[in-house]
């Protein structure tokens, strides 16, 4: 299982960066994403969503956790459902990294 991270400012050029790792390994990697393939990923492969701010106590159960990412792709608002309905263990989330 993978855990991914990327900003909720997307754009249609070359900055959009994915990180992503192994839960059960340590590196992180990075790849270039544009909104089609990110959708695509959240829509087929996603379980869950949260935000994580690094200056607050990390707790992904709260308000901010569910199926639904909204992001920003060029100013205007867009939402994607996160489309796999394994169970997550939510801990994995709270790891110091």
């Amino acid at each position: 299982m993978l855990l991914i991270e990327f900003q909720t400012e997307i754009n249609n050029g070359y900055d959009n960066i994915l990180k992503y790792r192994n839960v059960n390994e340590y590196d992180w990697y990075y790849m270039y994403i544009d909104v089609e393939s990110l959708n695509l990923l959240v829509e087929n492969f996603g379980i869950v969503s949260t935000i994580q701010i690094p200056t607050i106590y990390r707790c992904v159960d709260n308000p901010t956790t569910g199926k639904e990412i909204n992001l920003n792709y060029c100013g205007a608002n867009i939402k994607m459902n996160c489309g796999n309905d394994i169970h997550f263990y939510l801990p994995l989330l709270e790891q110091n990294y």
